[in-house]
């Protein structure tokens, strides 16, 4: 079992609050129940050092003003999101009629072949697509370390597609040019660690153990090379 994590969940429905406070094993959870008191229970917990682990922030809730007839149009609400399921499950049914989702299975083919999102970005671009996709379709997508990009026909949308473009891009450069970094570092790391162990085995050889003892020398190089390369894989995995 993976370590407990620290959650923040405002939901003003409190069994939807229940389904991680009911599981001890798995999250410890502080419960907001009023999303208009998050950040300054964010402010309080950061004050204190004890920043969470992951905020989980619902949407919809009712207005701070609750009007006379709320549970009527919570009524109504739900029964729209109800007949709005159903919809998208018959929508869903005649999309396939017409189309494959194939663009999930490409995903899957380019990730076996780049699995490194940091090498290849890939955002999947679609007007309905995200909310047809079923599910494990989406976890499919999230698992992989791919992205979503809404298309639309009107020109002036487009401003957002490209700044979203510009944005994964530009992040994904970042964590190029971090990771490039960190290999550097630790080429010149592990060359200086080398330097140092051949070094101080050739000075032992030719000063304590004589002239002689070159070939041993240079064994204890070579096994310090290995022992090194060994205990770099050991840290890494």
């Amino acid at each position: 079992m993976g370590k407990v994590k620290n959650i923040i969940i405002a939901d003003d429905e409190a069994e939807c609050r229940e389904e991680f406070t009911s599981r001890p094993e798995h999250f410890k959870v502080l419960e907001v129940d009023n999303a208009n008191n998050l950040v300054d229970e964010l402010k309080k917990l950061f004050a204190l050092n004890q920043s969470p682990d992951l905020v989980l922030l619902d949407i919809w809730r009712p207005a701070d003003r609750i009007p006379p007839d709320q549970a009527e149009r919570e009524a109504r609400a739900k029964e729209s999101l109800q007949d709005l399921t159903a919809q998208l499950e018959r929508t869903r049914s005649i999309v396939q009629e017409a189309w494959i989702p194939r663009g999930f299975h490409v995903l899957s083919e380019i990730r076996k072949e780049w699995p490194d999102p940091t090498e290849l970005p890939v955002a999947m671009y679609s007007k309905r697509g995200y909310f047809l996709a079923t599910p494990e379709q989406l976890e499919q997508v999230e698992n992989q370390n791919a992205h979503w990009i809404l298309k639309n026909d009107e020109n002036e949308f487009f401003e957002y597609v490209q700044d979203r473009i510009d944005r994964l891009v530009g992040i994904y450069e970042k964590n190029r040019k971090t990771k490039g970094q960190i290999l550097k570092m630790r080429i010149v790391s592990i060359l200086a660690i080398f330097v140092s162990i051949a070094v101080l085995a050739l000075f032992i050889g030719q000063h304590i153990l004589g002239a002689n003892s070159f070939p041993e020398t240079v064994a204890s190089c070579i096994l310090s090379v290995i022992l090194t390369y060994g205990l770099d894989r050991l840290l890494l995995r």
